[in-house]
């Protein structure tokens, strides 16, 4: 288990937090009014009233493909902890414009309690802080979703990078404040307020070199927003792009400098993604990938893929979001049901955009809402059953964050644990594709998923090592870039064919959070196991699975759940050969 506190430098990872798959909030100090409190769950805080945003905000309409609540489940209710949420729908979210002299007056409230000890005021003025970042960062997300719709829209970039550093310099400017006070004579209401390390945090933080890395943070967001525009086009500039990318390293090793890593790597495991394990260790899934997946991948993927194909054309989907969520409740209301309640809040809502746009970024992604304390799914579909597939995979982020704990700032969760826990939930979809995708089409379609699982220990694994090596490479060009991902793919198997020395580039994880690529491969690998164990007995599956979803990424590692579930850990104890041998012994990769 994690102990109960890890600190990292959290202004870098904020951004990430916010636009992958898992969740940041604001800053808690003690006391904070969680909306699980039924006596708290409709205070939003005082600048929510004073901007006249709605506290009972207007519904959606049920969908007529909610999910049904008499059908059987495999599972039983009590896995996970319920909280209450306040009635939000997309549309309703709204956030008021925080001026620096706006939060300058927090600020000075903040001050003022502090200087005169009044112990209550300084709760309620921390709380006020706080919550304005949090519509901050709110703001922030909002406009980054509509970012994603349509990254050539120069506005809305713009908007959405003054929001990010909005949201940057004003929770540098609030640490600052703290530390002022924890160099004061009453320095002794922090720990009142706060806990001991966040206390610490405070004492230590150094205005100087938060700007200093405030301003690489803008530098990254720039080129990363660059990036975007150039691969949203029809012919992407690859040679530009290259160029960006190398300048983007360039920062990143900066980056890791300052905060005293030896590497860009080791800085990213540790600091950034929160592993509990090293940049090293790592070479143990880099060879089970290459030993014992990448054959078992290689002997049946043209297999797979022919027979996938003649499905997709038996497979009458139209294209539509409305399919998707079809196929997302008839699953979710067989699973169990705390599985159904979180997609029929979901439903309900709108929590969702997975609409086909030609503007839309290549990405899926899951994002917490702060402010509202709710997840938000994002996707661009492609039009084939892999629209389906991708809403599986984010649902199962969603669902964890649903009913997670508020985060906060001081508590990030661990990406290894929530990547298992989508992936996981494209397994427990399988019981559920024979009446989804029709029986003639299901078989098909689990093989490609299932491919797709061991291509996401292929993939986690070859680009992980493909960016080890770039960022170690000095006096790194554009060329050597491409080299160097030409070189990886060798000896991964993989055939040369024209253009392969461009595709690392549209995968925007390589500009967008270098070294996360891991975290698929080394949750893909339980993600199987789980699998297998569903061919034994489904309802065992969905009891490891569901266990595995309840635990909270800001408590338990990856290897924390694997113990406590007796799922296998790479780490510890090599079995890709194993695993891979069972799987195929399975007999469900061997499709036509």
């Amino acid at each position: 288990m994690k102990i109960p506190y890890r600190f990292v430098m959290i202004l870098s990872v904020i951004v990430l937090m916010c636009s992958l798959c898992a969740c940041a909030g604001g800053m808690i100090a003690h006391d904070h009014p969680y909306s699980s409190d039924p006596q708290k769950a409709e205070q939003i805080g005082s600048l929510t009233q004073q901007n006249g945003i709605p506290t009972e905000p207007q519904t959606q309409a049920l969908p007529a493909f909610a999910p049904e609540e008499d059908r059987p489940m495999l599972a039983g209710d009590g896995y996970y902890r319920h909280r209450v949420r306040m009635p939000v729908a997309l549309q309703d979210m709204k956030c008021p414009e925080i001026t620096r002299e706006d939060f300058d007056m927090l600020l000075d409230a903040v001050r003022d309690a502090a200087k005169n000890n009044r112990r209550a005021d300084f709760h309620t003025a921390c709380y006020e802080v706080q919550q304005a970042i949090r519509w901050i960062e709110t703001a922030y997300v909002i406009a980054s979703n509509e970012n994603a719709a349509d990254p050539m829209d120069e506005e809305t970039a713009e908007r959405m990078q003054t929001l990010e550093q909005d949201n940057i310099d004003f929770s540098n400017l609030f640490y600052g404040v703290m530390h002022e006070i924890s160099c004061g004579q009453n320095a002794q209401i922090l720990r009142w307020e706060f806990d001991s390390n966040t206390v610490a945090f405070f004492e230590s933080f150094d205005p100087t070199q938060a700007d200093q890395l405030s301003e690489l943070e803008t530098q990254k967001t720039e080129l990363v927003i660059r990036y975007e525009q150039l691969i949203s086009e029809d012919e992407p500039a690859y040679d530009e792009i290259a160029e960006l990318y190398v300048r983007l390293v360039e920062i990143c090793r900066e980056e890791a400098e300052m905060r005293g890593y030896s590497s860009y790597a080791s800085y990213a495991y540790e600091a950034e993604f929160l592993r509990d394990y090293t940049p090293e260790d790592a070479r143990k899934i880099w060879k089970t990938a290459k030993e014992d997946f990448a054959p078992l991948l290689n002997k049946y993927i043209y297999q797979v893929m022919r027979a996938a194909g003649k499905a997709e054309k038996r497979f009458a989907y139209d294209g539509s979001d409305q399919a998707v969520l079809q196929a997302l409740a008839c699953g979710a209301g067989g699973m169990s049901p705390e599985i159904r309640d979180a997609c029929e809040y979901l439903l309900q809502y709108g929590l969702y955009d997975i609409a086909y746009s030609e503007e839309k970024l290549n990405q899926g992604y899951t994002v917490w809402m702060s402010t509202y304390e709710v997840p938000f799914i994002f996707n661009c579909p492609c039009g084939e059953h892999y629209d389906f597939c991708d809403m599986f995979h984010e649902f199962g982020h969603y669902t964890a964050s649903f009913y997670g704990d508020c985060e906060s700032d001081f508590d990030l969760s661990d990406f290894d644990l929530s990547e298992l826990q989508s992936q996981g939930m494209e397994i427990m979809f399988f019981e559920f594709y024979d009446e989804i995708f029709g029986e003639e089409n299901a078989a098909a379609f689990r093989a490609e998923t299932l491919c797709d699982l061991i291509d996401s220990v292929v993939e986690g694994a070859l680009y992980d090592e493909f960016q080890q090596k770039v960022f170690e490479e000095e006096n790194l060009t554009a060329d050597r870039v491409s080299e160097l991902y030409l070189q990886t793919c060798k000896d991964y198997g993989i055939n040369y064919y024209p253009g392969l020395e461009d595709a690392w580039m549209n995968v925007m994880h390589n500009f967008e959070s270098p070294f996360y690529y891991i975290s698929y491969a080394i949750s893909a690998i339980p993600a199987l196991e789980l699998f297998v164990r569903q061919q034994e007995d489904p309802a065992e599956a969905m009891d490891i699975y569901l266990r595995i979803s309840a635990m909270s990424g800001i408590d338990y590692y990856l290897t924390d759940a694997l113990k406590k579930t007796g799922l296998a850990n790479m780490m510890a104890s090599p079995c890709g050969d194993v695993l891979a041998e069972k799987i195929e012994q399975t007999g469900a990769l061997d499709v036509h």
